[in-house]
């Protein structure tokens, strides 16, 4: 039972689109069926009024589950910019009180220890400005990682974007990403990769920054892209085959 609630409640704003679908539907041979039957027996003004009823319920009912449906976007959407801003409002104050109480050598030295685990999000507090080389792998053989030559505000800078793009859009592909990365020549193919609010129900697009030596990084996704994501059903499965891209230098 518990499944279920859960699967109503991630899914709600789909069920209420699919409802109002089928709504409309219904609406339509409601609405086909009055007519008929007006036209048929020849009814009065208050028979019609009877006979439209149900068309009537069912077009209100229809209208009130997208509009529902709507609003609980609206409202995931709100939650998860306030979340955002939470997170980032008491992590500075944090860092504020840390700098108070210790100095802001030693908020330097806690960042720069968890820079140093592999599990880390982001190396360095002050964000540095030192081209490295990056690997972007996104976690699936079928999209062979890349090399670029980056530095980490500009890494930063494409996750945000990434990020700000799938929020007003509520999905985005690994072509959108590689595009803020900078990255040219891109196979089309990796467009059919990405992310969606609605199915995959991944509200947030997190990467680790991995050190692997003092010029080499590793940036991969928490949440790898899901194949043919424009065509997930509600259940996060694909409709379409998955292909094998070509490995090697693929762009």
């Amino acid at each position: 039972m518990n499944k279920y609630k859960s699967f109503i409640k991630n899914n709600s704003g789909t069920l209420l689109t699919i409802a109002g679908c089928i709504g409309t539907i219904a609406t339509t041979v409601l609405g086909i069926r009055a007519g008929m039957k007006i036209k048929e027996e020849n009814l009065d003004v208050k028979e019609s009024i009877l006979a439209a009823v149900p068309a009537v319920i069912g077009c209100a009912g229809s209208i009130a589950c997208v509009v529902a449906g709507d609003a609980l976007n609206r409202k995931q959407k709100s939650e998860l910019l306030a979340t955002c801003a939470l997170a980032g409002s008491s992590y500075s104050a944090y860092r504020k009180e840390v700098i108070k109480r210790y100095g802001e050598n030693v908020d330097k030295e806690i960042l720069e220890t968890v820079a140093d685990n592999p599990e880390c999000m982001y190396m360095a507090p002050d964000i540095p400005d030192k081209v490295c080389t990056w690997i972007i792998d996104m976690c699936d053989d079928k999209i062979p990682p890349i090399e670029i030559q980056a530095c980490e505000r500009d890494i930063i800078h494409a996750e945000y974007y990434l990020n700000r793009n799938y929020i007003l859009k509520s999905e985005q592909s690994v072509i959108d990403f590689f595009t803020f990365l900078g990255i040219e020549d891109i196979d089309p193919r990796y467009g059919n990769y990405g992310w969606m609010i609605d199915d995959c129900q991944v509200y947030f697009l997190d990467f680790r920054h991995t050190k692997i030596d003092e010029n080499t990084f590793r940036l991969t996704p928490i949440w790898s892209p899901w194949y043919d994501y424009e065509n997930l059903n509600m259940f996060g499965e694909s409709n379409s085959d998955y292909p094998i891209l070509p490995f090697g230098d693929a762009l």
